[in-house]
């Protein structure tokens, strides 16, 4: 899959961050960027134990822009863990930061190899955990 995974994760995440932001404009050729690397079958679970399907992601994601004014994403030590044919598990650290306020997850996702996406993947499960940061507890709550 060469580094397509990690190009990916970043590319993503600068998506994220400018419409959950507000800088992208609210437009369906901005927001195709997140539905076409999404797998019809993609799960999500978030850092709460929340479970959510595609379905529910795009409209969760669709219906934030613009509701994180400043937001910044950073992704660190993106790793492979295991490979297998088209499937590819990657863990990396999502660093969030807003103002003075900074979270961090811990995610694991499962890619597969997909011709025609920007980078040559789809997403088909991410689980996230939270990462303790500075002055937040190990549940950051």
């Amino acid at each position: 899959m060469s580094d397509g995974w990690s190009r990916e994760i970043v590319e993503l995440h600068e998506f994220f961050e400018g419409w959950l932001s507000g800088t992208l404009p609210a437009t369906d050729a901005a927001f195709v960027r997140f539905e076409q690397v999404t797998s019809t079958g993609f799960t999500f679970v978030g850092p709460n134990a929340s479970v959510l399907d595609r379905s529910a992601v795009l409209t969760l994601v669709r219906d934030a822009h613009g509701a994180r004014p400043g937001l910044r994403i950073r992704i660190e030590n993106p790793t492979v863990h295991h490979e297998l044919g088209p499937l590819l598990v990657a863990t990396y650290e999502e660093w969030q930061k807003i103002g003075t306020e900074t979270t961090a997850r811990l995610s694991t996702a499962l890619f597969r190899a997909r011709h025609g996406t920007p980078c040559g993947v789809e997403w088909l499960h991410v689980h996230e955990t939270w990462l303790p940061t500075p002055g937040r507890g190990k549940d950051n709550s």
